[in-house]
């Protein structure tokens, strides 16, 4: 059997791991036991139910799921993503689909100046809604100095460079790769170029938009956040139940006129 193997940031995780994270419940946990009433406290993100759909093992490298790095961390960073790309591409086989979900070049991770403050790891994960408290001063003000200039297309630019390797791996090996985002500076950065390119499953799906806008296509759709799932008495820009049963019926669409 071929397998699904996913990688990304928050927005390809499952919620799972998400309920034995620790601490006060995640907003997607307390939508699903709260709101769909899962005895578990889960629902299926748009990964698992795709495998479902195709046939295909499930294996996901995502946020939680990815590996904590003894020396990177662990985190919702391109960054993070492309080091389990890394990690794991030797896993990926003839006929696998690859599916990677780029996030926001505005995170970042950034290794802490000592003495360390009273964090799980000396890795801090930049995310722009992030709480810089604990840090110390000078790391705090270059973070925010970081922050930043990470808008600039250099930045858009270094990643699809750091995505040929994995490219010219997929063909010698004959797996399929993908990459999708939720990221508007990503998907309309060089935007004709993707139309042409049909690693870029989303832009291929709606390849006849020159304007990517990830959240309202699948609105339009009738795939909803957790947000608007709620009336916004759980706020969340993650897709809910709705959202992720349509992004996964618009890939699975998609991958079996591919494969």
């Amino acid at each position: 059997m071929n397998t699904l193997h996913v990688f990304g940031d928050s927005f390809s995780e499952p919620i799972e791991p998400l309920v034995h994270a620790g601490g006060e419940p995640c907003n997607r946990v307390k939508y699903a036991r709260d709101y769909l009433k899962s005895k578990t406290s889960t629902y299926p993100i748009w990964s698992e139910l795709l495998s479902t759909e195709l046939g295909y093992n499930h294996v996901n490298h995502a946020g939680l799921m990815g590996k904590k790095f003894s020396q990177l961390g662990q985190g919702n960073s391109n960054h993070s993503i492309l080091y389990n790309l890394n990690e794991y591409c030797n896993t990926f086989k003839r006929d696998d689909i690859v599916i990677v979900g780029f996030t926001s070049t505005n995170r970042f991770p950034y290794p802490l100046t000592p003495p360390y403050p009273n964090i799980e790891s000396a890795v801090f994960n930049s995310l722009p809604q992030i709480s810089h408290d604990m840090l110390s001063k000078k790391d705090s003000d270059l973070i925010n100095n970081i922050t930043l200039k990470r808008d600039d297309d250099f930045y858009k630019e270094e990643l699809l460079q750091l995505l040929k390797s994995f490219e010219v791996l997929a063909d010698i090996v004959g797996f399929k790769l993908y990459y999708w985002s939720w990221v508007n500076q990503i998907n309309n950065y060089k935007v004709n170029d993707k139309l042409l390119d049909n690693r870029w499953i989303f832009h291929q799906i709606f390849n006849n938009s020159t304007d990517i806008e990830y959240f309202s296509k699948i609105s339009k759709l009738g795939g909803y956040t957790i947000s608007e799932e709620t009336n916004y008495t759980i706020n969340d820009n993650h897709f809910g139940e709705t959202g992720n049963k349509v992004f996964s019926d618009l890939l699975y669409d998609y991958l079996k006129k591919m494969i």
